[in-house]
């Protein structure tokens, strides 16, 4: 992928490209599709962009969070509707995985829903099985609305630093040259 010719084509989207974020964003934090769709490096690409004019900081950082939120909402649902899923002698959706879940989220519930927002691999399976180890809902509201305010934040952030990082490199490059 070429981001010097990427980003200006989604800059020319308009308002559509702040519709991809938030789609986007929405997407990686599904169950399954989620664990396809590098997420962290998208928003930290956006937060590239950000820094250096294409789009603006504010809506950016609200559509990726409420994103990140509504996916996980949407993992944490399907965790609680596919209960019923689980058998003994199931391979993924075992009834054995599922108490062990129960056990953990008794014991690390909340702190599970905001480290894992953090970990490409868990980001997209905590609330599913947060959802299906019948975590209370007011519980998972706070640290999913939480967890989503500090990795869009986070990720922006770092974004946004190295783009400022790599304009001063290319102004000293060119003031040496």
């Amino acid at each position: 992928m070429n981001l010097a010719a990427t980003l200006p084509a989604i800059e020319s989207w308009g308002p559509w490209a702040y519709a991809a974020f938030f789609f986007v964003s929405v997407v990686e934090s599904m169950p399954v599709l989620g664990t396809a769709v590098p997420g962290a490096t998208i928003v930290a690409i956006i937060g590239f962009a950000v820094s250096q004019g294409m789009f603006a900081l504010g809506p950016c950082f609200w559509l990726i969070s409420l994103g990140a939120t509504i996916g996980d909402f949407g993992g944490y649902y399907l965790g609680a509707k596919s209960r019923g899923a689980f058998s003994a002698e199931a391979r993924f959706l075992n009834e054995r995985h599922l108490a062990r879940a129960q056990a953990f989220f008794a014991r690390h519930g909340s702190w599970s829903i905001l480290l894992g927002r953090f970990f490409s691999p868990l980001r997209a399976t905590v609330p599913f099985v947060a959802g299906a180890s019948r975590m209370p809902l007011p519980t998972f509201v706070f640290w999913n609305v939480l967890s989503a305010f500090l990795w869009s934040a986070t990720w922006l952030a770092l974004g946004w630093v190295s783009g400022g990082a790599v304009t001063s490199l290319w102004g000293a490059l060119k003031s040496f040259f």
